[in-house]
C-alpha cells in the first residue's frame, strides 16, 4: 500500500553471541537493554547487500518503487551496501525505480526523514521530487541525543577511555549530534 514503512534491522551482536535480523515487532528492546545496563557488550554489523536483494525484490515483482532512508553513512556502511543491491536490481528490474537517501542522521533523525518522506508521498510527490526534496532538507533536520553509559561510546570508539571514567564518576554525560558529514560528534 502507498506510503507503508518497512524497517530492514541490523544483526546485532550481545555478550559476543549474534543475534539475526528478526521482525522488528518481535525484538524485545527491553530485555537487550536491560543486559547492557547489567554490564554486558553490544554491537551491530553491517548490512550486507545480499539482504537488501532479499527485502527489495518481492516490492520489485509486485511492481513497487522503493525508496530506502540509511542510518548515516558516516557511521556505517549500510547506505553503500543498500546502493549496491539497488543498482544490481535495477538491471534486473529497469522499469522499477529504487532510491537509496543516506539520512546523514541516526535514529530520531531519520525517523523523522522517514515519516516527512511518506507525508510528502501522502501530499503527491512523485518518488523523484521526494528524493529530491529529501537530499536538499536533510541537514536541517537538528537532533540531539545523550546515553545513560559512556562505557558504550568508549567501546565503540566515540569517547576517550579517561572521558568514559571521568564522565561517568561525575555523572556528565555529553550532548552528542550527527554532523553535516553524517558523523557523530560531542557538542558539550
Amino acid at each position: 500500500a502507498k506510503g507503508q514503512i518497512h524497517i530492514i534491522p541490523m544483526v546485532y551482536q550481545l555478550n559476543g553471541e549474534e543475534h539475526p535480523h528478526k521482525d522488528p515487532g518481535t525484538w524485545d528492546s527491553k530485555e537487550f537493554y536491560d543486559k547492557l545496563r547489567a554490564g554486558g557488550t553490544g554491537s551491530t554489523s553491517q548490512i550486507p547487500p545480499v539482504t537488501y536483494t532479499e527485502y527489495f525484490e518481492p516490492f520489485l515483482k509486485e511492481g513497487k518503487d522503493i525508496l530506502y532512508i540509511s542510518l548515516s553513512g558516516g557511521l556505517t556502511s549500510t547506505w553503500q551496501s543498500s546502493h549496491l543491491a539497488a543498482t544490481e536490481l535495477m538491471e534486473k528490474y529497469p522499469e522499477r525505480q529504487i532510491s537509496c537517501v543516506d539520512s546523514h542522521a541516526a535514529t530520531g533523525g531519520q525517523g523523522i526523514l522517514t515519516l516527512i518522506a511518506r507525508k510528502n508521498q501522502e501530499k503527491g510527490m512523485s518518488l523523484e521530487e521526494n528524493v529530491r526534496w529529501l537530499e536538499e532538507h536533510k541537514l536541517n533536520i537538528c537532533h540531539q541525543f545523550t546515553v545513560d553509559d559512556l562505557h558504550h561510546l568508549h567501546r565503540g570508539g566515540r569517547v576517550s577511555k579517561a572521558t568514559a571514567i571521568l564522565g561517568t564518576m561525575i555523572n556528565v554525560k555529553p550532548v552528542l549530534h550527527v554532523d553535516d558529514e553524517g558523523k557523530l560528534i560531542s557538542l558539550y
